[in-house]
């Protein structure tokens, strides 16, 4: 039986629509629905069977060169290529596999150059960065993207596929050297917080209801998947204990503040609090990483499950500089049938004299004493010499 995928709306949807449409209104952020200046992929990863495979666009009316850094989560070490893109172009490519250089290509950006091909077991970002004919960087807000990471266990066929659109850094007035200020100045900052909205680790109870939420024991179809005992007949019954289905999202970030040049680690810690339809709330962690990280939500807050199916967590760092990301949900049916979603992060604003996990959407949010509602964090890329 095919599983079904649904995105869990209801309050979370409501509440957070309202916080992305206030945060929307402050200016210079970053943004994953319009085209920019610098692109941020946080997930590329080659691991196992899965693969991703990336997309840039040119949106503009005049050709675009652009310098490209693959950043390993392990090493922090940089794989850096460039792309020369004609007016209105995409271009696209596995990154497992690369792309190579078609010499018969009469026209400069037609072929937009060599891409190189990840290892296996490879797990980190891209970073694209727009530059003029020179390699300098430049202000055009040309630049779009999207990566789609697919899930080859199961062959093609599964449609096990996870979308998002990267991250955006608008360009504002930059000066053309390789240290990229992300202030609301030379380019636009970065989120102040995050908010991933997730279903609690555990059973799904979409498949629960309507799909392959247990094994028949029993009867003609021993082994089967089922959702009742009337499916296992004659006299089977439908056990969850034999084989059920299960749910869990996992949430990957990237530091903005990030040195291609040195390889200087950010060094990031990140403070969350999360909330469950009932309102109660709990804090958590996630250790200090040095410039990529993925973690499953549950596993921030030692383990500890949600009291009801559905949860919201804001993130944000309280060391080593803002950071940008994706989360993906993972859901499996009784016969091991899979299927995965991946989602933009929603961002939010913090109060500006509070130290601990004091999120908000507006000034009157913040208690007496923690300042104002603060959206956006500077944040500095450094290009190494080219």
């Amino acid at each position: 039986m095919r599983t079904t995928l649904r995105m869990h709306a209801g309050w979370l949807g409501l509440a957070l629509s309202a916080c992305t449409l206030i945060g929307g209104a402050a200016l210079a952020a970053t943004t994953t629905d319009r085209p920019g200046s610098i692109l941020i992929f946080p997930k590329v990863v080659t691991t196992g069977t899965r693969d991703t495979v990336i997309q840039v666009t040119n949106t503009g009316n005049m050709p675009g060169d652009v310098r490209c850094f693959y950043l390993d989560g392990q090493t922090c070490l940089e794989t850096d290529f460039d792309l020369s893109l004609t007016r209105q172009q995409p271009t696209v490519w596995d990154a497992q596999q690369g792309r190579r250089v078609n010499p018969t290509d009469p026209q400069a950006g037609l072929d937009p150059g060599l891409v190189p091909p990840l290892p296996a077991n490879y797990a980190g970002a891209l970073v694209c960065v727009e530059v003029d004919t020179s390699d300098k960087p430049s202000v055009r807000n040309q630049l779009k993207g999207e990566a789609t990471i697919v899930d080859k266990s199961q062959g093609f066929s599964s449609n096990s596929v996870g979308k998002y659109n990267a991250v955006a850094v608008q360009g504002i007035s930059s000066n053309g050297d390789d240290t990229l200020k992300l202030d609301g100045t030379e380019y636009s900052a970065c989120p102040a917080s995050l908010v991933v909205d997730f279903n609690g680790r555990g059973q799904d109870r979409v498949i629960q209801g309507i799909g392959n939420g247990g094994r028949c024991v029993g009867g003609t179809n021993a082994g089967g998947g089922c959702n009742s005992s009337a499916q296992c007949p004659p006299a089977g019954t439908c056990s969850p204990a034999s084989g059920t289905s299960s749910v869990f999202t996992r949430v990957t970030v990237v530091p903005c503040n990030l040195d291609f040049s040195n390889v200087t680690k950010a060094n990031v810690t990140l403070n969350l609090l999360r909330s469950d339809e009932t309102e109660v709330t709990l804090s958590g962690a996630v250790p200090q990483f040095g410039c990529w990280a993925s973690f499953v939500v549950e596993d921030a807050f030692g383990g500890t499950q949600l009291a009801t199916a559905y949860g919201s967590a804001g993130l944000r760092s309280v060391t080593g500089g803002p950071v940008v990301g994706v989360a993906e949900s993972f859901v499996a049916d009784s016969l091991a049938n899979t299927a995965s979603a991946a989602v933009d992060l929603h961002t939010r604003g913090v109060c500006s004299l509070n130290a601990g996990n004091a999120y908000c959407n507006r000034d009157q949010d913040c208690p007496a004493g923690s300042g104002t509602c603060v959206f956006t964090q500077a944040a500095v890329i450094q290009l190494p010499a080219h």
